[in-house]
């Protein structure tokens, strides 16, 4: 299968109280956006979507000439919105990887390792459990679900910007994540 990656770039960074879209601040010389990206391309991925929206025309003009698709997420509507935006340019087969494109440490051996772990018999056993205990599945990810964005100020967790899904079709049962 081929490895397709989806890089979510939309967010305001509201905390960072400032004009500039947050993956255009700049870490080391270079915007946010461009560590993800460097970090993505050398998996090879066959394709990298770029979820973006606030301030697009600023981060596209930004990365002009990047080898990326672009995907605008018209409203911030959360996560699962945001990947959901990307999922019809995803191959149905594809090995999916998402990134933050506000996590510009992440280093490239780790989404190799990542990558590479994803590829092994671990996937065909999940799908295996999947298939036997769905419905259980369905009741956990809708409890995971409720419980990962909660309002701002109960907010106790921290998502670590690295998300994987083999193959794509699992991340098209994001539909009812749309808010999450």
């Amino acid at each position: 299968m081929a490895l397709e990656i989806i890089v979510l770039a939309a967010g305001q960074g509201k905390r960072m109280r400032s004009q500039r879209p947050k993956i255009l601040h700049p870490l080391a010389g270079r915007p946010l956006l461009a560590h993800v990206l460097a970090a993505a391309r050398t998996l090879s991925p066959h394709r990298t979507v770029v979820v973006h929206g606030h301030g697009a025309g600023e981060v596209r003009s930004a990365f002009d000439g990047a080898q990326v698709e672009w995907v605008l997420q018209a409203e911030q509507l959360g996560t699962g919105h945001a990947v959901q935006q990307a999922m019809p340019r995803i191959s149905s087969d594809a090995d999916v990887l998402i990134l933050y494109g506000d996590v510009p440490l992440v280093r490239p051996e780790t989404l190799r390792r990542l990558s590479a772990a994803g590829r092994t018999d671990l996937s065909r056993r999940l799908d295996e459990l999947e298939k036997k205990y769905a419905a259980q599945f369905r009741v956990v990810f809708e409890a995971i679900r409720a419980l990962m964005e909660p309002p701002e100020k109960a907010r106790r967790s921290i998502g670590f910007g690295v998300q994987e899904a083999r193959p794509a079709y699992r991340v098209r049962r994001l539909r009812g994540a749309a808010s999450a």
